[in-house]
């Protein structure tokens, strides 16, 4: 019997504003900065919250915010605009960690952010 484990925590800085999906079930997208250990090294981790959960931290995802997100890992296929297919990963999210206050969020300024 084979044991199943797939958990992801990763922490970073959102690279822009949650965008929210109304369907058969809601959807928030957005996508993670990851600082490594190596210099000038940054990874890019798109991740998706659903239901619930979307609903809820939708209107707190800023550009520039910090979070810790924990969710498990699944495979993400798309078409890119001149039609070629890609395969990548996304972080499919079961819980936010906010690290980034409300007051810091709320005055934070685009252009000083990075990514």
């Amino acid at each position: 019997m084979a044991i199943k484990i797939n958990q992801c925590s990763l922490g970073g800085y959102l690279t822009a504003d949650a965008k929210i999906t109304e369907g058969d079930k809601t959807r928030a997208n957005f996508c993670v900065a990851i600082n490594t250990w190596k210099e000038n090294v940054t990874l890019f981790m798109n991740c998706t919250a659903w239901g619930k959960l979307a609903d809820d931290v939708c209107p707190n995802l800023y550009k520039g915010n910090a979070v810790f997100v924990h969710g498990e890992l699944a495979p993400n296929t798309w078409t890119a605009k001149d039609g070629t297919k890609h395969d990548g990963v996304q972080l499919n999210v079961r819980d936010i960690t906010y690290l980034t206050s409300k007051d810091q969020a709320e005055h934070t300024a685009d252009d000083d952010i990075p990514y």
